[in-house]
């Protein structure tokens, strides 16, 4: 029989080996199964449905499977930093 446990974000952080944000991001890009809602204020994961995904996925494919997901949103703030230091008249890194 499966294991029908339901985990919490913590405990899914630690099984793929990220921080609980990165949980997060990996669910939204749809690498991990959806959360369940436990309560108002609770949600977990399915045990089973984690260690699939973990038995399945190639080594490192977390690292690069998250990179691409945020690619586009890293692409957009640099955009605006870049308009944003452009407006105010800075020109290449500040922090350079």
């Amino acid at each position: 029989m499966e294991d029908e446990r339901l985990v919490g974000r913590r405990l899914v952080a630690e099984m793929l080996g990220v921080s609980a944000a990165t949980v997060d991001r990996l669910e939204a890009a749809g690498v991990i199964p959806r959360r369940r809602r436990l309560s108002a204020a609770r949600v977990g994961w399915l045990h089973s449905e984690l260690v699939a995904v973990l038995r399945n996925l190639p080594e490192g494919a977390l690292t690069a499977r998250t990179a691409a997901a945020r690619a586009p949103e890293a692409r957009a703030r640099a955009a605006k930093t870049r308009e944003a230091n452009a407006a105010r008249g800075v020109v290449g890194d500040p922090a350079a």
